[in-house]
């Protein structure tokens, strides 16, 4: 091989080993470049709690009455706070109206504003985090207290109202529709909700909703914030009663003070959860720690001029004194 040749050949060999040695680069479209983002655990936990903590809009196929709905997430004004309804709806509706309503009461400001924690409860992926931290818990209840009762109770009655209208979720309502018939729980559960959960331990000033939330070793202290969903408490045995049944102590004794007023109204679910509820605590706490001396139901309740009265001739206005006096104790 000539001279000039042989400079040739080992150019060119240099040139096969330098570019044998180059990684390749994917671009973002790779698939090998996505596995290597699934397979970092702190990068996905961090995706998906920032889902979890926007609050979500259901869009509604108009084109098909078998409505089809999705959360797409969206920042609110202060994504510390949780929203109800933030993960999916579902698609079982026979009305497009009805998740269309959904959307509207749900971006309402004068229901934001209330931050209701009936809402929260049992139907807000991102109020489960928030009870991870007794702070973030303690900061949504500050703001949620400082609400005007008597006009978010006013807001969220007419909003129970409108929907089970047959023009938005009556026939969802009707058929048993979990979501809609939750909602429509959540909205009427609103006020007993808010005088429970704005109780404060006497002996330490948390709210007592804080300190039942944080019990580890008795959850049914926790249990006691849903029963004005209709949801009583479980009896049990002695034997059992110190892990299955609430402490008691005086935020038991006047969380079920402001249940057994709000137990009078009638379409209340206290209406049927006060009684079975106080009796268990009655049972394990002592005789006369929940009052039974209440008539369930025994009061209506009507709208005039956007506030709720609650009326029964005499027994509506004993009721009545008697729940302010209670409130106030």
């Amino acid at each position: 091989m000539s001279q000039p040749y042989s400079y040739l050949y080992f150019f060119l060999l240099i040139i096969a080993t330098i570019s044998s040695a180059i990684p390749v680069v994917h671009t973002g479209s790779d698939l090998s470049g996505e596995q290597q983002i699934t397979d970092r655990p702190e990068i996905a936990t961090s995706l998906e709690r920032a889902f979890q903590h926007h609050h979500g809009t259901i869009t509604a196929d108009d084109n098909n009455d078998n409505t089809k709905n999705t959360i797409t997430p969206r920042a609110t004004a202060d994504t510390d706070l949780p929203t109800p309804f933030d993960t999916s709806l579902g698609t079982n509706y026979t009305k497009k109206s009805c998740p269309k309503f959904f959307t509207k009461f749900l971006s309402d400001s004068s229901f934001q504003s209330c931050h209701a924690l009936s809402l929260l409860l049992r139907n807000s992926n991102s109020f489960f985090y928030t009870l991870h931290s007794a702070t973030a818990t303690s900061h949504l209840l500050d703001i949620a207290c400082s609400a005007s009762v008597s006009q978010c109770t006013s807001t969220l009655s007419s909003l129970a109202k409108e929907l089970i209208k047959d023009d938005n979720c009556g026939q969802e309502y009707k058929l048993g529709n979990p979501n809609v018939v939750d909602a429509y729980v959540d909205l009427i559960s609103y006020e007993p909700l808010y005088h429970a959960s704005c109780l404060k331990n006497p002996g330490t000033d948390n709210y007592c909703f804080i300190d039942a939330a944080t019990n580890s070793t008795n959850s049914a202290d926790y249990d006691v914030y849903f029963v004005p969903f209709g949801n009583a408490l479980e009896d049990h045995d002695e034997a059992s009663w110190d892990n299955n049944t609430p402490t008691c102590n005086k935020c038991l004794r006047k969380t079920m003070r402001v249940y057994k007023g709000f137990a009078s109204v009638d379409g209340q679910p206290l209406v049927q959860s006060y009684l079975p509820s106080a009796r268990v605590v009655d049972r394990h706490c002592g005789g006369g720690f929940a009052d039974l001396n209440v008539t369930v139901g025994a009061v209506k309740k009507v709208e005039t001029s956007g506030a709720a009265l609650a009326l029964g001739g005499g027994t509506g206005l004993a009721w009545l004194m008697g729940a302010v006096l209670a409130l106030a104790l």
